[in-house]
């Protein structure tokens, strides 16, 4: 019994491992698309025409709807599946009850944003044909509920890393620089919704795409040893 219940946690973690990797993917997929291609159009900016940006929607719309699905909803699903794999590597008690929540909250978020802008991108798209002065408000109201969700700032996210730093446990695969690291991410995650630090976003999605593959190869290569 004892046997088959240690076999499961360590699946669990193993699968862990993995939805960590996709999770730092996820992260390194959505800020090079951004940097290499979204930023010469100013997506999302405010302060652009918002003729511009309907071209852009409207030109690059299966990008578009592809990068928030990687980003959003693909993120979200491998986030739940590493904070489900990383609790037993957790102190038990409050610690370990915050990060779970922090975590389920984040995953929530996520996955709302992301339903959020491609439903919304599509809708804005519809309405601009017959009355752009609506499209036009209903694309700031996207715009506001994207960002007030997470993808303006990430502080929900920042301190699900600030509690799973404080409640990991240190095994030999996990020393102290990782702990440390999540501190420092965690910290600029939060750091970002501060007014005016909105660019430590970027410095924070950076230390994702690291802390995420490191800690996911990491799980990964403990559970295969215990197989081996």
């Amino acid at each position: 019994m004892r046997s088959n219940k240690v076999k499961s946690q360590n699946q669990k973690v193993m699968v862990g491992g993995y939805c960590g990797i996709i999770a730092g993917l996820c992260f390194l997929f959505g800020m090079l698309v951004y940097v290499c291609f979204l930023m010469e159009y100013s997506f999302g900016d405010i302060n652009e025409p918002f003729a511009s940006q309907v071209r852009t929607m409207a030109e690059h719309a299966l990008l578009l709807y592809g990068w928030y699905f990687i980003i959003y909803i693909v993120f979200g699903l491998a986030l739940l599946g590493f904070q489900i794999g990383i609790q037993p590597y957790l102190k038990v008690g409050g610690l370990q009850q915050a990060c779970a929540v922090l975590g389920y909250l984040w995953v929530g978020l996520t996955l709302t944003t992301g339903m959020l802008a491609n439903v919304g991108n599509t809708m804005i798209l519809q309405v601009v044909s017959f009355d752009s002065s609506s499209a036009m408000y209903l694309w700031y109201a996207l715009q506001m509920l994207i960002d007030g969700l997470g993808g303006g700032h990430e502080i929900v996210g920042g301190v699900w890393m600030l509690t799973l730093g404080a409640a990991l446990i240190s095994f030999n695969i996990y020393g102290l620089g990782l702990k440390v690291l999540a501190f420092i991410i965690g910290s600029i995650g939060v750091l970002s919704s501060a007014p005016g630090l909105s660019m430590l976003g970027g410095a924070f999605g950076l230390g994702c795409i690291v802390w995420f593959l490191i800690i996911g190869a990491l799980m990964i290569k403990h559970t295969s040893k215990r197989y081996a």
